[in-house]
């Protein structure tokens, strides 16, 4: 994949988020960097990444997908209520690949666990 001064600051900006920005956050914080940067950019450097394993694509049911900059074993958290995502740490969960590999015929190699419920804010309304 070609580097571009886009593309490696999309990169960075996702990276350095902790919140999981959708493409028109992502887009929002790129521009304070590069104003003349289009909507457009942003989304075909979010596929480009994406598919070239540099970051990862959560999808969620509302069609805002969002994008996470960690590329270690880690699941996620989303609040039903504003669709704000979480990390959660594996510690256990890898036993359900041995589980899963040790009842059926399959060679476990990748786990994606999506966890929902309300955070503690939309839990208060």
């Amino acid at each position: 994949m070609k580097n571009s001064k886009q593309r490696n600051l999309i990169l960075d900006t996702i990276i350095n988020n902790p919140v999981h920005p959708i493409a028109k956050e992502v887009y929002e914080m790129a521009r304070e960097k590069l104003p003349n940067i289009s909507l457009g950019t942003v989304y075909r450097n979010l596929r480009a990444l994406t598919e070239s394993c540099l970051i990862r694509r959560i999808a969620v049911s509302d069609g805002s997908d969002r994008y996470d900059g960690r590329l270690d074993r880690h699941f996620h958290l989303i609040c039903s209520g504003c669709g704000r995502v979480e990390d959660v740490e594996p510690d256990k969960y890898y036993d359900l690949a041995k589980y899963a590999e040790a009842h059926t015929d399959y060679k476990v190699e990748e786990i994606d666990i999506i966890m929902r419920g309300y955070c503690s804010e939309c839990q208060g309304k």
